[in-house]
Formats: C-alpha cells, structure tokens, sequence
C-alpha cells in the first residue's frame, strides 16, 4: 500500500480516494482485502487475520466484535456464548458445554463401583461410567455386561427402562464368534455390519462388544424412547439432558438404594464364567428405585418472587449503569444463564461488595450477580397486575441465590448517590411521550455457595480445642473454589387471581379430565386385568425356580 501526506492510494486496486477514512472504510469492505480494524494490519487471507485477532486483540470470532479489554471479552463470553467460565473457553453448542462441565476436568471421581466390597478400589465422574466399567468386563469383582443385562430384566417388572418383547427372545445369550472362513482375500470382514478388520481377535472382539446387541433398554421419558443396547448408554442419555428427563422430580433417596442393591449381587464362578444370582424378593424392585437412578440431577430448587406492577415517571440510566443487562418480555420470557456463586460464607447481601472487590452493589460486571431489565409495558401483559420471577437450578446444586427488584427510580437513585448528584427524570427517549409512566422493574439476581464443609477441613475428633472461627469469604474462596459456574433458569409470567402462574393453566386444564376418566375407569379396568396380572405372576415364578 502506498500512502502520502498528499495521495490516499490503494496499489492492489489501483484506486485513489480523497481522504484517509474513505482508503480504511475500502480496505474494512472490499473483498480484496484482509484488514484489521484494530491495529491496521493487512493480511494475505481471512485465516490468517482471523488468527491475528484472537491471538493480538481482544475479539470475539462468533460475534466479530473488538473489545477494550480481556475483562469485557471475558463478560461477553459468559453472557452470550456457551462459555466455562473457569477454562475461559467458548463452545459451540450448550450440549458442548455440559459435556465439558460434566467431564473430569470439573467433577470429582465421587461415585465408587458398586462391587467395592469385592475389591474393585476405581472411582468414576458420573453412574454411566460406572456401569459402563462393569459392562467392560474391568471390574476386579469378575462383573460382566450379561450380568447386568439379566439383574435389570428379572427386576424391572413394570419394563420402565426395558422393552418387553426384547426379553423374548432371550437375545443376551447369543454369543457370535468368527473364524478363519471370515476372511475376504485382504481382511477379516464382519457379517453384520461389513466392517473389516486386520485380525481375526480385532473382530471377535468386535462381535463381543454391545454394537450387534439387540436394543433392550429405553429411555422411559413418554417423548423421547430412545433405545440402547446396554445399561450405561442409557445412564449416559439421561445424564447429558438431551431429553429433558431431568426436570422430573424424583425420590433421590432411591438412587442411592439401587446402587447398594446392586453391589449386594453374589458373584459365582462356574466354568470360567460368572453367573448372578438375584438376592431380592419379587417386589423389592420398584419404579421408584429405577427413576431416581437415571436422574441424578434433578432441577428441584426454586426461588420464587411475586410482585404487583406500578406505574412511575420514566427515568434516564446511563450505559456505564445499564451495563450489558438483558431484558425479559412477553416474546422472551425465559432464559438460562451460568452464574459464579460468590465464597462460602459470604452473606447473601454482600455478595457483590467484598472490601477487596472493586465491584460496586449495582455493577454490571460483578461475576456473582446478574441484572434484569423486566419490560412489563408490553401490550401482551397490560391487563396484567401481579406477576412472579422464578429461578429454578438443580437440586445437587450447593448454592443460595436471592432476587431484589428495583424501580427504576431507586436505580438512578443509587447510582446518583455514588455520583455525587440528585436523581432526575426523563422523558429523553423518543419512544416514551411527555408525561407517560412505566411498569418496568429491574431485578438482581445473586447467588453465594453453600457448599458442607469437606471432612479434611473439619477438626479432628480427638481434639479439645474449640473450633476455629470460619475463615473470610476471601479464604473460603480459595479453600473451597466454589468458583465453578452454575446453570439455571428464570421465568418471568403474569400471576392470575394473585395466586396462579400462566404457565400453569394448560397443565391444570388436562389434569381435571385426566383426573375424572381415571376415577371412573381405573378400578373396573384393574378389576377385569387382576385375573391375568396373577397368572403372570405364577408363571414368573415357576420360571424363577427352574432357572435357579
């Protein structure tokens, strides 16, 4: 490029302009060119000033957007992008995320094999992989995938997670094995499925494995039922909320019941293979068993404000208040955001104003908190008076949260005060007429965790002396790095009659005939099939007998 005090030239386009602004803005819009806007330098392709932007600036490549600093790259991220906000990586999709947030780089190995009394000392992220090193065949304990195949048919009588008409054809015990008549001319090739091998042991072991397994287990979500082939699949499907199962509530006292009744199964050894023997009677196995198993998450917890609406002058914020703060309405009322709960011991009003954070109660930038414009001018929600804001996260979850609403009076107020000046009315915005008023609230969500102090930090038992104080929040941040981001939802809807959500008035109106039918049907429908049900249960059993 050739530039001089009296010429604005461009040599690859062979173009003068009349000033220095017209040469930028042809280098930023030409596809001839490869500019940077931040620094001005040119580039031979758009891989390789991509690259210059995120390793020398502050830019975000989904967005195309510069930013002042790594803290706004980093706020950006966390509030518009699935982003770990501890590896400060962004991800393509929010099924990316929970998968990374769910892997061993963030959850402890806490969940031991179930056949620890057998001398198995592995300890695993989640129940799928558990199961899934029982299925493998590496548990020291001799447990195999069979094995766990045949204990969830004898016990899953109601065919929640299996389908019935699998467990006729008995399709667990078929067992392939290829020979060296399975060889093509340039490998040993699969009947199945064709694939190749180099070896004759690869494709054995190939056949072993659950890939041609008949399909006997599903997801027993009523929308979903997807089929798997083994146990752990399915723990796996459920555990990566790919359904939507793990709304359900759940009794979470039953997982922990499965799981001990599984480790309580006899291993027998018998001509170099084991075979299991079931320990329980016929009704010592349950939905209620099966159901909390697969949700080991459940969004139980909620925080719930109910609010009645009042119109005020409206007022004028600035950006540097405003921040970057999002805004519920009737089109978009409901969100999931990742929040950074403040320090163990943290009071929940001080979460945000720590001596040593810089972060002002009303900053937009405090990671612990997060502001809500709630737009309740909107035509759709005008006959409305009463309205509630809930927040919803999971139930394993060791985190308090709390919502504060806010006028936008008391906004401007606080921020005025911080400023050294009075608070003052507006009516600057072209939208918003001369003496007009507004409903619009602003809310601040903030959350502090609530972690158990683990046993390692606890005093010891054989000690007299009295419990130290608990330490700073500051300390208790560094102890505990309860600095890990945590989903949840909030919802805001209009209330009917003060007392009942809109989100909740379909579920009511199928509820009430539901009811009804089933008051009227349920006993004669359970009256003509006891007959057959007991049958069953005779034929079960004698079945039973002979098989032990």
């Amino acid at each position: 490029m050739l530039m001089s005090p009296s010429h604005n030239y461009c040599a690859d386009c062979n173009r003068d302009f009349d000033s220095g602004w017209a040469l930028e803005q042809h280098f930023i819009q030409s596809s001839n060119h490869h500019h940077c806007r931040k620094c001005g330098r040119h580039f031979e392709d758009d891989d390789d000033l991509t690259t210059h932007c995120v390793d020398d600036h502050d830019y975000c490549e989904r967005c195309d957007r510069f930013f002042q600093n790594a803290h706004g790259l980093h706020e950006h991220n966390r509030q518009s992008h699935p982003y770990c906000v501890k590896c400060r990586r962004v991800f393509n999709s929010e099924s990316n995320l929970r998968a990374h947030l769910n892997s061993s780089v963030h959850r402890p190995r806490n969940v031991p094999c179930a056949f620890q009394h057998h001398g198995c000392t592995q300890s695993f992220i989640n129940k799928s992989s558990m199961i899934s090193h029982l299925e493998n065949g590496g548990c020291p304990s001799g447990a195999t995938r069979k094995m766990i195949n045949r204990w969830v048919q004898l016990n899953d009588r109601d065919n929640t997670v299996t389908v019935p008409r699998r467990l006729l054809t008995n399709g667990d015990d078929t067992q392939y094995i290829a020979t060296e008549r399975s060889w093509n001319g340039y490998a040993y090739e699969c009947v199945l499925c064709h694939n190749t091998f180099g070896a004759l042991a690869d494709l054995n072991r190939h056949l072993a494995s659950p890939r041609h397994q008949e399909k006997m287990y599903r997801c027993p979500l009523q929308t979903c039922l997807m089929r798997f082939n083994t146990l752990s699949g399915l723990c796996q499907h459920v555990e990566s909320e790919s359904c939507g199962i793990l709304k359900f509530r759940a009794v979470r006292e039953g997982m922990n019941g499965l799981l001990r009744d599984m480790g309580r199964l006899r291993l027998v050894t018998q001509r170099r293979h084991m075979k299991v023997l079931n320990l329980f009677s016929q009704r010592s196995f349950h939905l209620i068993h099966i159901l909390p198993f697969l949700c080991h998450e459940v969004a139980a917890n909620t925080e719930i404000i109910t609010f009645s609406s009042s119109r005020e002058p409206p007022v004028d914020l600035p950006l540097d208040v405003l921040g970057n703060w999002s805004t519920l309405h009737p089109t978009d009322n409901e969100w999931r955001w990742l929040i950074e709960p403040a320090a163990l011991h943290t009071p929940l009003p001080r979460a945000c104003s720590h001596p040593d954070d810089a972060h002002t109660p009303f900053s937009s930038t405090c990671p612990h908190a997060l502001w809500l414009l709630l737009d309740l001018d909107d035509d759709k929600w005008a006959s409305y008076a009463t309205f509630t804001l809930r927040l919803s996260w999971a139930a394993s979850t060791p985190v308090d949260f709390e919502i504060a609403l806010y006028s936008l009076q008391e906004v401007l107020a606080r921020h005025s005060d911080s400023e050294g000046n009075p608070p003052r009315s507006t009516h600057a915005h072209a939208s918003v007429p001369p003496h007009a008023t507004t409903r619009s609230r602003f809310a601040r969500i903030h959350a502090v965790h609530a972690g158990v102090t683990t046993p390692k930090l606890e005093p010891s038992p054989q000690s007299q002396s009295p419990p130290p104080p608990a330490p700073p929040s500051h300390v208790a941040h560094a102890v505990h790095q309860p600095n890990a981001t945590i989903p949840f939802i909030v919802i805001l809807e209009p209330v009917y009659a003060g007392v009942l959500p809109a989100t909740l008035l379909p579920t009511i109106g199928l509820l009430i005939p539901i009811v009804l039918v089933a008051a009227a049907f349920v006993p004669w429908i359970t009256a003509s099939l006891e007959p057959h049900v007991q049958q069953a249960r005779e034929e079960w059993r004698a079945e039973t007998f002979k098989r032990r």
